[in-house]
């Protein structure tokens, strides 16, 4: 079984039956049995009935009567909604925090979060990479200080951030840009911080568009 750094029994089930849905190993359609899954991973079934919990709000599997838990397709047009409407929204949400003066206090949370996210790069922890990306933009949209932006961004979230395969160059690049976002903010450049965002989600969204219904299986989009 493939050695993964996390804390508990259920996040290693949940990443390695996401590994094998976005490799294309577990199609949409495939029926998740509990029991087998558990003595295939050598895992008791509470576990497996966990991660089944957190792949089901990242969308990748479903339940359903009399089937239990189903992975499900990718739906390419929501995707691709749901990453322009992140773009405009982050946009929006980094501005107003910049333009409104973001505290000291705000800075150093996205700071923090930015510092792990490299931390967890350069150790190749990946998806714990993707897990402190994600937190960098949901603490982004927080410094807006607007809860209609941070309930908004946080549906969005869902719907977009595991929906594609651990990608590191593409995630090196995404770093690196996070790092100047940072950087513009605590110029108080809110139009540069601004742009380089839009930059950023366009960027990510061309991806997925790029490839296509095959988002998730083959590697062409990495999703934070």
């Amino acid at each position: 079984m493939q050695q993964l750094r996390f804390v508990t029994k259920t996040d290693k089930v949940a990443e390695l039956l996401r590994a094998e849905i976005l490799k294309g190993s577990l199609p949409a359609g495939s029926q998740l049995r509990q029991e087998d899954i558990a003595a295939r991973l050598g895992v008791s079934s509470t576990p497996v009935r966990e991660a089944f919990g957190i792949l089901e709000v990242e969308g990748f599997v479903e339940r359903r009567a009399h089937r239990g838990a189903v992975v499900v397709g990718v739906d390419t047009v929501m995707l691709e909604d749901s990453y322009d409407l992140r773009g405009v929204l982050e946009a929006f949400a980094v501005e107003r925090a910049v333009a409104r003066g973001a505290t000291a206090t705000t800075l150093a949370k996205v700071e923090h979060v930015l510092r792990r996210a490299g931390k967890a790069f350069k150790a190749g922890q990946l998806h714990q990479f993707r897990v402190e990306s994600a937190e960098f933009h949901r603490q982004l949209v927080n410094a807006s200080g607007s809860d209609v932006l941070i309930e908004l961004h946080a549906m969005l979230m869902r719907r977009t951030v595991f929906n594609a395969p651990l990608d590191r160059p593409e995630m090196g690049r995404y770093q690196r840009i996070h790092e100047r976002i940072y950087l513009a903010m605590t110029k108080g450049d809110a139009e540069g911080a601004r742009e380089l965002l839009t930059t950023h989600m366009h960027r990510v969204a061309d991806n997925v568009r790029r490839a296509g219904p095959n988002a998730r299986q083959d590697g062409k989009a990495a999703a934070i």
